[in-house]
């Protein structure tokens, strides 16, 4: 891809497997990678996993895989900087394709790419895109969510008020240096929150560039409750399955990780109580917990 300066895939070393099946989509679409040791959360003590949280992080209880998740992201983006060699430090000239392991990369995803970057991204003079917008640091590929706050700004890419996974995106040097600026020094939250509340030009891409996926195995919010009332979001939109899987609170030592869904299960335990269903209180919490304990 020759509008890409290089390509990297974030991917544990003991997650050997999803690494082959990930090998496996992108050499069929002819994308070459190079693989990115992630940075293993559960293999840090809780000294480490406290000394580089910060405030909201160690309120909340991050995951260590969510510490592990920032951290690699921040240690690639430190590299792409340190080893860029554009003596002209031009945006549209230096983008960089990340993955995370667990993209599935939809058949038409370099058709996709290449339709942004002939038209949004094409460095033509008659390109209108950029004169009332800022220019993108970093733009998300497939996980756009009508669901999510957002403004078309062209007919391939929304501004949107907060990133919805960091699965797969592009980013420029200057977005690295932005984003490594802001939140480099310490892990806020989760990589793309993060992201989202600070001074960083973020857009997600309208166009077919990942297959959806079960979020639920997650190698960075492991034993994620509540697991039924999260893939149940997935019936609205599968691109919303990330952020209903994510970690709100993490607590007692990795025995458990509440997500956003764990909101919308006490909301629904409440209603069947204000509505006197005993029956379907005890058959809902019933199977969300056979569900975790599988």
């Amino acid at each position: 891809m020759e509008f890409i300066k290089d390509t990297y895939v974030i991917n544990l070393d003991k997650s050997v497997e999803r690494l082959a099946v990930f090998k496996k989509h992108a050499n069929n679409l002819g994308i070459h990678f190079t693989r990115w040791s992630a940075t293993n959360g559960f293999g840090l003590s809780k000294q480490e996993r406290t000394s580089v949280s910060g405030n909201l992080c160690k309120f909340l209880g991050c995951a260590p895989g969510v510490i592990g998740c920032y951290l690699s992201h921040i240690r690639l983006l430190k590299h792409i900087i340190n080893t860029n060699n554009d003596p002209q430090n031009l945006p549209a000239k230096s983008w960089y394709l990340i993955f995370e392991d667990d993209a599935y990369i939809h058949p038409n995803f370099i058709n996709s790419l290449k339709t942004l970057f002939n038209n949004e991204l094409s460095a033509s003079n008659d390109n209108n895109v950029w004169s009332s917008n800022p220019f993108p640091h970093m733009i998300q590929l497939g996980r756009f969510s009508k669901f999510i706050p957002h403004r078309h700004v062209s007919p391939n890419l929304a501004k949107v008020l907060f990133a919805n996974g960091t699965t797969c995106y592009i980013i420029n040097l200057q977005g690295a240096k932005r984003i490594v600026q802001e939140i480099g020094n310490r892990v806020l939250y989760h990589i793309d929150v993060s992201i989202s509340f600070h001074d960083i030009a973020l857009y997600t891409a309208l166009g077919d560039f990942l297959l959806p996926h079960n979020h639920l195995d997650s190698t960075i919010s492991s034993r994620s409750f509540p697991r039924i009332t999260s893939a149940a979001f997935s019936l609205l939109n599968t691109n919303l399955m990330t952020m209903f899987s994510s970690t709100v609170v993490y607590q007692a030592d990795g025995l458990i990780n509440l997500n956003i869904g764990f909101l919308f299960f006490v909301a629904f335990l409440v209603l069947a109580i204000l509505k006197k269903t005993f029956n379907i209180l005890w058959i809902i919490i019933l199977l969300e917990i056979l569900f975790w304990i599988r």
